[in-house]
């Protein structure tokens, strides 16, 4: 008699048990629920900009006398080490060698459009002899942002948009150009060239004063790119009789070429897009 009682009390304590490891799972789940709904929310108001990723995982963990299922929510942020990134795709594959030989020629038409974009101006020198070309730093509003962080501590949204699609334009055709990919440029497709860029909070992560000496800050970067960018045209050479021989880009050169673009966008971004105030680091990785 006294073993049934007391085999009824274990049954018991059992059924107890289980009904808060249900509750428990069951609390989990609604909060792993409640908070993927609030940061979707979040992330599509675009108040936060960066990327989030809510998982529950299921984990069994063996204990003496049975199996205990628990759940664990678990919520992570990536954020970039730097508030400018490229990635451009690796071909793997075989490139155009029709377009690749006349690639200087090709490109031709979109390089017009782009430099209408960036207010380029031909003008006929009556003092110099031929054709004298000027492209000014149009295309990308910088002076404008200047007098605006200056005076009213404000990054307007519409001008960070118009800064964001026109690097990725530019970087398209510098990819094309430097025979990185044989698509032609597209003026609004993302292709294969991945650019992105934060948003900042002017208020917050921009001085006031930075915007007038931060050109002057990247000297030593602008030194480090004209040398490496001499490299990158001497790859380009090389590459450009790999890919009329073999149709491949190699590896070794499209990584280098991709980490002086990367450097350079990091530089432009802190420099004339003034996204940041983090000085850029002098590196080629991502």
């Amino acid at each position: 008699m006294s073993d049934y009682i007391n085999q009824s009390k274990t049954e018991r304590v059992k059924c107890h048990v289980a009904r808060i490891n249900n509750c428990s799972i069951q609390f989990h789940v609604f909060q792993v629920q409640f908070d993927s709904a609030i940061l979707r929310r979040i992330i599509d108001s675009g108040i936060i900009l960066s990327y989030y990723r809510v998982t529950k995982v299921q984990r069994f963990e063996k204990i003496k006398g049975g199996t205990k299922l628990s759940t664990v929510s678990a919520t992570s942020t990536t954020t970039p080490a730097y508030p400018a990134t490229l990635t451009i795709d690796y071909p793997n594959r075989k490139l155009n060698r029709l377009t690749s030989f006349f690639r200087i020629f090709a490109v031709i038409p979109i390089a017009i459009v782009i430099g209408l974009m960036s207010n380029g101006i031909l003008t006929w020198g009556a003092h110099v002899e031929g054709w004298r070309a000027s492209l000014t730093a149009g295309g990308l509003l910088f002076l404008p942002l200047v007098l605006m962080t200056l005076f009213r501590r404000k990054y307007p949204k519409w001008w960070f948009d118009w800064n964001l699609a026109f690097s990725k334009f530019s970087y398209r055709v510098s990819a094309y150009i430097l025979l990185l990919r044989d698509e032609y440029p597209s003026t609004d497709e993302e292709q294969a060239v991945h650019l992105e860029l934060v948003y900042p909070d002017a208020q917050t992560q921009l001085g006031s004063g930075w915007p007038l000496i931060k050109w002057f800050l990247a000297i030593p970067h602008y030194i480090i790119l004209s040398f490496l960018y001499i490299a990158v045209f001497v790859l380009w050479i090389i590459a450009w009789f790999a890919i009329l021989f073999t149709g491949r880009y190699p590896r070794e050169f499209f990584d280098f070429t991709l980490g002086v673009m990367r450097w350079e966008l990091r530089v432009w971004a802190y420099a004339f897009l003034l996204i940041t105030d983090k000085y850029p680091p002098f590196s080629l990785e991502a």
